[in-house]
């Protein structure tokens, strides 16, 4: 039985403090329903997929061995970044730090793909090897990686590249850049850009490690934090310019990932300083604080990062909680975008753990993507990743 409580539905959740905590069960803030409940668990299926997970449940999938992937056993890894190829319908990822036979740790510019919905299984495939020259991204770590939807490419940019640092690729014939760069997906080839960087550069290691791309707009986004607070960098790939708007608040925004509603015209990530969900509306530049639920408790230490997907069927922004470095969660806030209310759904108690430290959304499978993980104070290195469906939104699909 779901346990809910009532409360004011609006930006400012002011309930959000009033909210226990009851283990196994799924708290509404607001109400999920007319009626006050939330929807029980159910199998089912995505319109468009053949992935049968159930609803509202972490489901498991093995992690493989060696060097097939990234992440894999029994090494573990952190700082990647997924897309989703709407194209191709499948997960790709790139950056981060994890063993492969060239390196044992620390900045990867290999590029895999999965595509979730091939079987009970799937495997990754690697689509840019390690020497992918005659140009590539310099050993890249933190990193922005989104997909250009309308020129079908995939665009990583600092963040921080191992290459300001002297280490290379060792790659004969191959140029390690400290620059953004395109990965082509028709050649599986990385490309030169054609903009330069904003004011005052990308901001190494503590610059904007995460941003979202806008079809829209045809931009690219990305939350900056400076001594005056934080700032969204607007890249505009029509015309190879930055502009610029000051979003206020705390600074907070280098190390926390933001997600798009592109049909509601919104960009969110997290504030851990505020403790909330911070809401961006792309069409006035103004800015929503949304408190996270009371259970919940975003990580202290600055080289933590938070995680966001949002689903666009449903149309919900999923946010799993960790707070430490090994990427254990410990429950879902679920934030309904149109009637603005928050769920809280605790998580498996495990072993083995729901743990992950890169997260994307599947809309061609309607699943949540959690990956990765490393050794930490609270759980060991992974031995499985996770899936995570919320509903069916009754065959709906995005906008």
């Amino acid at each position: 039985m779901k346990k809910v409580l009532g409360g004011l539905a609006g930006i400012i959740v002011l309930t959000a403090a009033l909210v226990g905590w009851w283990p196994k069960s799924s708290l509404n803030l607001a109400g999920a329903g007319s009626d006050g409940t939330a929807p029980a668990p159910a199998a089912g299926n995505s319109p468009t997929s053949t992935l049968t997970i159930p609803e509202r449940t972490w489901v498991s999938r093995p992690l493989g061995t060696g060097y097939g992937g990234p992440g894999l056993r029994p090494y573990g890894g952190k700082h990647t970044r997924l897309l989703y190829d709407s194209k191709r319908g499948r997960m790709v990822l790139t950056g981060g730090d994890y063993a492969n036979p060239h390196i044992s740790d620390d900045g990867n510019q290999m590029v895999w793909a999965l595509d979730l919905g091939s079987g009970p299984a799937p495997t990754w495939r690697l689509i840019g090897a390690w020497c992918n020259g005659p140009e590539q991204p310099g050993r890249p770590d933190t990193v922005l990686w989104v997909y250009d939807s309308k020129r079908d490419r995939g665009i990583v940019m600092p963040g921080f590249y191992f290459i300001t640092e002297g280490e290379t690729s060792e790659c004969p014939g191959v140029k390690d850049l400290p620059d953004p760069m395109f990965f082509d997906f028709v050649t599986n080839k990385w490309q030169r850009v054609p903009f330069g960087p904003p004011l005052g550069g990308y901001g190494g290691d503590e610059g904007a490690s995460f941003g979202v791309y806008d079809p829209v707009t045809d931009s690219v986004y990305r939350v900056r934090s400076t001594d005056g607070g934080n700032v969204m960098e607007i890249l505009s790939l029509q015309t190879n310019r930055w502009s610029y708007g000051s979003m206020g608040l705390p600074a907070s925004g280098n190390r926390e990932q933001a997600v798009i509603d592109v049909e509601g015209r919104s960009i969110y990530l997290i504030n851990r300083y505020l403790k909330a969900l911070v809401r961006y509306s792309i069409r006035r530049g103004s800015v929503d604080v949304i408190p996270l639920p009371r259970q919940a408790r975003p990580p202290q230490d600055m080289d933590l990062e938070t995680y966001l997907a949002f689903d666009p069927i449903n149309r919900v922004v999923l946010y799993p909680n960790s707070y430490e470095n090994s990427g254990r969660m410990y429950g879902l806030g679920i934030y309904h975008v149109d009637s603005k209310k928050w769920e809280w759904e605790a998580v498996p108690p495990g072993p083995p753990f729901v743990q992950g430290n890169v997260l994307a959304f599947d809309p061609g499978n309607n699943v949540m993507l959690l990956y990765g993980g490393k050794d930490g104070s609270d759980a060991g290195v992974p031995e499985v990743y996770w899936l995570y469906r919320y509903g069916n939104a009754g065959g709906r699909r995005p906008q």
